[in-house]
């Protein structure tokens, strides 16, 4: 199972380590599952292995998403609890704060829409992943000291948390099918996210949030400012978002998929 691919944020003889490991993992395997067309793509292009070999399932993700869990729904509790007042706008993220999730990116973007919007709230929920593209100490206070950012730490259950926001962010630099975009579309929150492999195709350009280019704060705060300064738009891609969703990746049809292919592999047919 193919969820991303961390050497398109290495370089070097890292590079080089990364691509041969995943050459040789896919050499070991009769197919390799892409949980994103463009992943496909982009393993494809990079010589991972022959297109016979890597396969997508329906139209992508791993898991799916359970669309009863993130459903949305009154959020006033939840905004007490993280004393964010209402009536006060709400951009969010989801996961790990590190850079290739482009964290470094969307605190210079925030910094550029609170110049629009003073009165805006920046939303993270998440933790401070000691890895390789982990978050140096002084983005990490800029984080801490920032007077207009609640910070969560690690959260087990996220779905009351995105029902406070009224967009998610995802600048991120690289993923497989990001869990997170669903998540928020499921709930009816517009999602802005990148043009990176697998981000991608978590969003309808245009119709359930929007595309930007990876590390530009410039261009991720103008999309922001533009779905801020309007609510019909934004109620708009959540309803599109919601039912987008429920049709390809809620998780009764991507797990039905997924066990049906591997009945298919193991037993020859579906269904046993």
């Amino acid at each position: 199972m193919l969820r991303g691919l961390k050497l398109e944020s290495a370089s070097g003889w890292k590079r080089r380590v990364l691509v041969g490991a995943e050459r040789m993992a896919a050499r070991c395997a009769h197919v390799v599952l892409c949980n994103s067309e463009s992943l496909r793509q982009e393993a494809l292009a990079l010589g991972v292995a022959p297109a016979r070999k890597l396969v997508v399932l329906g139209d992508g993700s791993s898991n799916g998403v359970d669309m009863e869990r993130f459903r949305p729904e009154g959020a006033s509790a939840m905004r007490a609890r993280l004393d964010l007042p209402d009536g006060e706008p709400v951009l969010g993220f989801v996961g790990r704060l590190t850079g290739d999730k482009g964290i470094p990116e969307l605190l210079d973007a925030f910094d550029l829409v609170l110049e629009r919007y003073p009165r805006c709230w920046l939303l993270l929920v998440g933790w401070f992943d000691a890895a390789e593209d982990e978050l140096s100490q002084e983005l990490q206070a800029r984080v801490a000291d920032h007077p207009r950012i609640r910070h969560t730490g690690f959260v087990a259950d996220t779905a009351g948390y995105y029902r406070v926001m009224d967009v998610l962010l995802l600048p991120t630099h690289r993923e497989g099918f990001p869990n997170v975009a669903l998540e928020a579309s499921a709930t009816g929150i517009p999602v802005i996210t990148t043009e990176a492999t697998g981000a991608r195709d978590a969003v309808l350009a245009e119709v359930t949030g929007l595309l930007v280019p990876p590390g530009y704060p410039e261009a991720l705060a103008e999309a922001a400012v533009g779905l801020l300064g309007d609510e019909a738009k934004r109620k708009r891609m959540g309803t599109a978002a919601r039912a987008w969703v429920g049709e390809r990746y809620s998780q009764e049809r991507v797990l039905r998929l997924t066990t049906e292919f591997y009945r298919r592999r193991v037993f020859g047919q579906a269904g046993v």
